[in-house]
């Protein structure tokens, strides 16, 4: 009596569907996720699948409203160029931002436009930082959508 020994390929079911579906996902463009936090605990995010300017300020037109007397009625934080985001700084602002492979102050920006109300820089969809408007901190990154 001889024994044999039998090799059987186990596949996990819809496998290469979830194979397929991740190639697909890493194609299409990511989308910019922004939050606004109160303390320490995001009181306000949003993920913008369209490619819109980003405003923030004390009305209720803005995308993210905020109450601080020390902020204006309307500020654009994020301008789209050419479909493309740009972050605009100005000189009350301070934090940090991921430009590629290099991190800067906002405040040594490089590649930076000068502007009327400070200097805007182009993002790519792998930048990411933390700004602070006043007493107000903002995160971004983008994200697969």
């Amino acid at each position: 009596m001889s024994t044999r020994s039998v090799s059987v390929s186990v596949r996990r079911p819809g496998a290469m569907t979830a194979a397929m579906s991740a190639r697909v996902a890493s194609l299409e463009p990511k989308v910019l996720r922004v939050g606004v936090l109160h303390g320490t605990r995001m009181s306000e995010e949003k993920v913008l699948r369209a490619r819109v300017p980003v405003t923030l300020g004390t009305t209720e037109q803005n995308s993210f409203t905020v109450v601080d007397p020390a902020l204006p009625a309307r500020m654009e934080l994020f301008s789209v160029v050419n479909g493309q985001y740009q972050l605009n700084v100005t000189d009350a602002m301070e934090g940090r931002v991921a430009l590629g492979d290099r991190v800067c102050a906002l405040d040594a920006l490089p590649d930076a436009t000068r502007t009327d109300a400070g200097r805007s820089v182009a993002l790519s969809e792998s930048s990411r930082g933390r700004s602070q408007i006043g007493a107000l901190p903002v995160l971004f990154r983008f994200v697969n959508a």
